[in-house]
C-alpha cells in the first residue's frame, strides 16, 4: 500500500497547482450590411445565442485557460480572441483556434496520453450572444451545451453536449452524444443523434414536418392532434405510446393518418417513443 502514497500524492498535485485565468468578453460588431446568416464554431464551454431586435452581433461573456503553467496560460490567454470573417452573406464567428493550435497542444508525457492533467493548457468560452432576430444561424461545437431562442432558422452540429433551441421556423441539429430539447418550433425539424433524448414540444398548427433518428435516445413529442398529418415510428428494442387526447395506443411499430399537414417519422435502435397529442 505504501508503494500508492507518492503516486496519490503526485496526482494530487496536479490539480491542486493547475492555473485558472478569465478574461472577460466585451464585442460589439456591427458590419451587417448584406449578411443573411451567422455561423458560429466553438469548442469547450458553453453559449446562449438569443435573437432580438439589433442591429449588431454583441457577445459578452468569459474566456478561460486552464494549465499548469501559467506564463503559459497567461499568453494563450492574451492571444485569445474572437475573430469574425465575412463570406458573402454569411458572417462567421468563432475563437481564433488556427493561432492558438502550437500552444493549446497535448505534451508527450505518459499523463498526456491517459489523464487531462497531462494537457499543457485548455481554453473554455461562456458566452451571451446576441444576434438579429432576422438571421439564419448554424452551429458547430465540440464539448459544448448551447441555449438557442428567437432565430428565424437553425442548422446545428455538436458533439459531447446538450442543445435546446426555442422559438425558431425551422431547426437542423446533428449530434453525437447529448440531448436536443426543442420548443415553440413553428415550420420544420429535423434531428439526428447517436447517443442522447430527443424532445419537442410546441402550438404550432404550420408544421410540416417532425423526423428523428437515433441509435441510443428516447423520443417525446408533444403538438396539437389536428396538426399531425401522418405518424411512422420504427424501434428495434421498445414500443411507441401515442396518446390521443386521453386515448392511448401502445404498438412495436405504428402507422397512423391523421388530418393535418405535419408528418412525423422516429426511428431509433434502442429507445421509447412518446406522442402526446392534444
Amino acid at each position: 500500500m505504501k508503494k500508492f502514497i507518492p503516486v496519490l500524492f503526485l496526482l494530487f498535485g496536479f490539480l491542486v497547482f493547475s492555473e485558472t485565468l478569465k478574461k472577460e468578453i466585451n464585442i460589439k460588431y456591427s458590419n451587417l450590411s448584406s449578411v443573411n446568416s451567422v455561423s458560429f464554431e466553438f469548442v469547450n464551454g458553453k453559449a446562449e445565442v438569443n435573437g432580438a431586435n439589433v442591429k449588431s452581433v454583441i457577445i459578452r461573456g468569459f474566456l478561460t485557460v486552464n494549465g499548469k503553467d501559467q506564463s503559459l496560460c497567461e499568453d494563450v490567454l492574451k492571444n485569445a480572441n474572437i475573430k469574425f470573417k465575412k463570406h458573402g452573406d454569411e458572417l462567421e464567428i468563432s475563437l481564433n483556434y488556427d493561432e492558438l493550435k502550437e500552444k493549446l497542444g497535448n505534451n508527450n508525457s505518459f499523463f498526456g496520453f491517459f489523464c487531462s492533467w497531462g494537457k499543457q493548457t485548455e481554453i473554455q468560452v461562456d458566452l451571451k450572444i446576441t444576434i438579429p432576430k432576422n438571421l439564419d444561424v448554424d452551429f458547430s461545437g465540440v464539448n459544448f451545451d448551447l441555449s438557442m431562442s428567437n432565430v428565424l432558422n437553425a442548422n446545428l452540429s455538436n458533439v459531447n453536449g446538450n442543445v435546446k433551441v426555442l422559438n425558431a421556423n425551422k431547426v437542423k441539429c446533428e449530434s453525437v452524444n447529448g440531448n436536443i430539447s426543442l420548443k415553440n418550433i413553428l415550420i420544420k425539424a429535423n434531428c439526428e443523434v447517436v447517443n442522447g433524448n430527443f424532445t419537442i414540444e410546441t402550438k404550432s398548427t404550420k408544421l410540416s414536418s417532425i423526423s428523428f433518428e437515433s441509435v441510443n435516445g428516447n423520443a417525446e413529442i408533444k403538438l396539437p392532434l389536428k396538426t399531425i398529418g401522418s405518424i411512422s415510428t420504427e424501434s428495434l428494442t421498445s414500443k411507441t405510446v401515442f396518446n390521443n387526447k386521453g386515448e392511448k395506443t401502445i404498438k412495436k411499430n405504428l402507422e397512423w393518418k391523421g388530418e393535418g399537414n405535419c408528418d412525423i417519422n422516429v426511428e431509433t435502435i434502442n429507445g421509447r417513443i412518446v406522442i402526446d397529442a392534444f
